[in-house]
Parts: C-alpha cells; sequence; structure tokens
C-alpha cells in the first residue's frame, strides 16, 4: 500500500513540474514581448 502511495505522489510530482515549466514559458515569452516594445 505504501509503495502504490509513493508512485501516485512521483506522477502528481511530474505533472505538476509541468504544469509549472508551461507557466514559466509563457511568463518569460510575455516579458519578451514587453521588453521588445520598451525598447522601440
Amino acid at each position: 500500500m505504501l509503495e502504490a502511495n509513493a508512485v501516485e505522489r512521483v506522477g502528481k510530482l511530474d505533472v505538476d513540474a509541468e504544469i509549472v515549466g508551461i507557466e514559466l514559458e509563457l511568463v518569460a515569452g510575455l516579458e519578451r514581448c514587453v521588453f521588445r516594445d520598451s525598447q522601440r
């Protein structure tokens, strides 16, 4: 029972890391757009 629970947690951490990575990519893209506009 404990082993199955640990596997579920690892899977959840993997999914959470993917979501955070996607969010960081979106933020980085927005910052590039804002920075590019401010340089004009």
